[in-house]
């Protein structure tokens, strides 16, 4: 049935089709983000701009749609006008990726990768792969060059050298690891000494200054878990 609303060229009408389009045309280069893994919109809102419009009224200036469970379908009870910086909070506490064995909120893989959790997700929702959204340097996040033995490379090349995912080796360099044990540990693989916080020891002498037994600390270094995580009660 066609509807005769008056907001055929207005931006809250933009946002509904907008919102259909990504959970409902898989040829969207986005429903992958959306239908793609279930996320869907209420029958009240699919049938009907009217509904919607009801429901949602005219967005505030600078607001956006927002689910507030990211895991969810569009709904009422599920949707709200955000800004941009509640938008950025809500993505950042529930959204997850995803990749090398890894599954992450934006923030921790921000932390892991040195890219603002931003940043991924708009690549994510432009379509981008993964693994591209979360290793491609942006302008303000230069390439990390590591020299190793007289070679110098950066991040993504010694992590393709060495067999590990970038997130990995980022985040051992980040917490303390030297280049050497960074680069030449495999994930799962054994450890004789840790470097924490500037200062290298044997997982013994970690172990009585923590007091986490050894084999916690070496089942935690085997799960390839950063070493805040590994040192912490």
């Amino acid at each position: 049935m066609h509807e005769r609303h008056g907001k055929r060229y207005s931006r809250v009408y933009r946002v509904w089709s907008h919102m259909k389009d990504r959970c409902l045309n898989p040829r969207n280069k986005s429903f992958r983000y959306y239908g793609g893994r279930g996320v869907g919109v209420c029958d009240r809102w699919t049938k009907s701009f009217t509904a919607f419009y009801e429901d949602m009224g005219d967005p505030p200036p600078r607001h956006s749609l927002d689910r507030i469970n990211n895991d969810g379908s569009y709904c009422r009870e599920n949707c709200r006008w955000a800004n941009q910086r509640q938008q950025k909070n809500n993505t950042r506490s529930n959204r997850k990726i995803s990749h090398s064995g890894e599954t992450k909120t934006l923030m921790q893989w921000e932390r892991a990768t040195g890219i603002n959790h931003a940043v991924i997700a708009d690549r994510l929702n432009r379509g981008w792969a993964t693994e591209k959204a979360l290793t491609e340097p942006t302008a303000h996040t230069p390439k990390r060059q590591i020299t190793f033995r007289g070679k110098t490379q950066n991040l993504s090349e010694w992590a393709r050298e060495a067999g590990l995912s970038v997130s990995v080796l980022h985040e051992r360099l980040n917490y303390g690891w030297s280049i050497k044990d960074a680069v030449t540990t495999p994930t799962g693989g054994r450890f004789h000494s840790v470097t924490f916080g500037g200062k290298t020891q044997t997982i013994s002498a970690w172990s009585r200054e923590t007091g986490i037994s050894r084999r916690t600390i070496r089942r935690r270094l085997k799960r390839g878990l950063p070493l805040n995580e590994v040192m912490q009660h």
